[in-house]
């Protein structure tokens, strides 16, 4: 969310501060199943295990450390 406060407001283009918008709107609305699932690696809805990931070649685009 910080990342997304910095953008917003910020951008030359108006498309950038759209961007930002479905992210704070899905954090806010689901903030505990996102915590659940860097915590548990798994859905609270339903319950089933991340399955493996390839590893990324750009390591900025990996979201969750392997």
């Amino acid at each position: 969310l910080d990342i997304c406060s910095q953008v917003d407001g910020r951008s030359y283009c108006g498309l950038g501060d759209a961007a930002t918008w479905p992210i704070v709107g899905a954090i806010k609305a689901f903030r505990n199943e996102f915590d659940y699932w860097i915590e548990h690696k798994c859905s609270p809805v339903i319950g089933k295990h991340v399955p493996p990931q390839p590893e990324s070649i750009n390591p900025l685009l990996t979201l969750v450390p392997a």
